[in-house]
């Protein structure tokens, strides 16, 4: 099933790309991560595009053990989204919020039910992950701390990275983050290139 979903979705970015460009749509940016952090695991892909006339976007986010769809419109200081997908072949969904009162500071909520568990979907409606953070943001850096429930375990993540300006186009990233409840193996290392068309 998480195979045909994000056959689905390529395909959708694909013939949908010519529609948006004739309804305001544009490709904002495209970004592949790697490490571990609070939102990274492994090896990750993301498409976002915008419609930056009615302030809305939509984006695409997987790797080999799940897959997502973020649509999200802007209302001043206030981000509301929904995202739905699959983690480990259960289906999942649920909110996503960010309130940025100022240019330096934002809140993040972002948290989802899933149908069963995972690698095992069912009829069963559960508890999947709940995240709320705050983040400061200067100059590049940002700094921050999430307080995360994932399957049961509770955590506290604080982190910080660094955005390096290539050119208008290229930014490469660099992060980390401290997971509190992982004794063996605490922290927590990730890295990044996004690519934004000019225009």
């Amino acid at each position: 099933m998480k195979r045909v979903v994000i056959g689905i979705a390529a395909l959708l970015l694909v013939v949908s790309s010519s529609v948006f460009s004739q309804t305001g749509w544009r490709l904002r940016t495209v970004e592949s991560s790697i490490g571990r952090g609070a939102f990274t695991s492994g090896f990750d892909i993301r498409v976002t595009l915008e419609d930056s006339v009615h302030n809305q976007w939509f984006n695409v986010t997987g790797n080999h053990q799940r897959v997502y769809l973020i649509y999200g419109t802007n209302w001043r200081i206030v981000t509301v989204g929904i995202c739905a997908g699959f983690y480990k072949n259960m289906p999942q969904s649920g909110p996503y919020l960010i309130i940025a009162p100022v240019k330096f500071l934002y809140f993040l909520h972002w948290s989802g039910f899933g149908a069963g568990i995972p690698d095992r979907p069912k009829m069963e409606i559960n508890k999947f992950y709940s995240s709320n953070g705050i983040y400061f943001t200067a100059k590049g850096f940002t700094a921050g701390c999430l307080h995360m429930e994932f399957l049961g375990e509770t955590t506290w993540l604080p982190g910080i990275s660094y955005v390096f300006i290539f050119n208008k186009e290229l930014k490469f990233l660099v992060g980390a983050d401290y997971k509190t409840a992982d004794k063996k193996v605490p922290m927590l290392f990730r890295m990044g290139i996004s690519y934004s068309p000019a225009g």
